[in-house]
């Protein structure tokens, strides 16, 4: 196994590119940690630092006494096989992986890209989802107020304070969409497979896909 890890502060950006499979946790930290079973393609960290037009790189294994500082700092995290990784739990988080990526406890704002399947559950804010294969959400928010999740299969999306939506589904069955409240935000749902909303909310219009009320 090959660890890693750097000081990045309670709200970095981490910027995750993983050749395979990726699970990242938010926890109650400073650090980003990451860890491979792949001992041929092993993790490289860098910080990635932004002054004015000029993007400056300090290229970090582990360390100590360096942390981002500037808000528009990253932190770059790339495995070329399956990691795992455990990043401050206020970060903003982007990933993108090759076959499957998890999400658990991030409460700033999570972008994933995945050649397989995407499932982010108990963070703060989604933005655009792509999954080649299922998408799984459940969030408080959304970033955008056109918001948009792409998967090769099946969607299933819960976001909690989604209360004035317009909701534009096209999946296996076809097209439809519907309101909650007064349509203030789009949510769109495109995927190869059923595409399912999850809410206690009252969804008007002509719903010819799956409504699901909350656990």
């Amino acid at each position: 196994m090959i660890e890693r890890s750097i000081e990045v502060g309670l709200r970095p950006v981490v910027i995750i590119r993983c050749g395979a499979n990726c699970a990242v946790e938010g926890y109650d930290g400073t650090r980003v940690m990451a860890e491979t079973d792949s001992r041929w393609n092993g993790i490289s960290m860098r910080i990635v630092v932004r002054v004015g037009n000029h993007t400056l790189f300090h290229s970090e294994w582990s360390s100590k006494g360096s942390k981002i500082t500037g808000s528009d700092d990253a932190v770059e995290v790339n495995v070329g096989g399956s990691c795992r990784v455990k990043v401050p739990a206020s970060s903003s988080l982007k990933i993108y992986a090759g076959k499957h990526a998890s999400v658990a406890s991030v409460h700033g704002p999570v972008l994933i890209n995945a050649g397989g399947d995407a499932r982010a559950i108990g963070v703060g804010s989604m933005e655009p989802c792509n999954a080649g294969g299922t998408i799984e959400v459940d969030c408080e928010r959304l970033t955008a107020d056109d918001a948009k999740f792409n998967a090769g299969n099946d969607i299933r999306i819960r976001v909690r304070s989604l209360s004035d939506a317009r909701v534009m589904v096209n999946d296996a069955g076809g097209f439809w969409d519907g309101e909650i409240g007064n349509g203030r935000t789009t949510v769109r749902l495109r995927c190869g497979g059923a595409a399912t909303l999850i809410t206690e909310h009252e969804v008007r219009g002509k719903i010819l896909g799956n409504i699901e009320r909350p656990a």
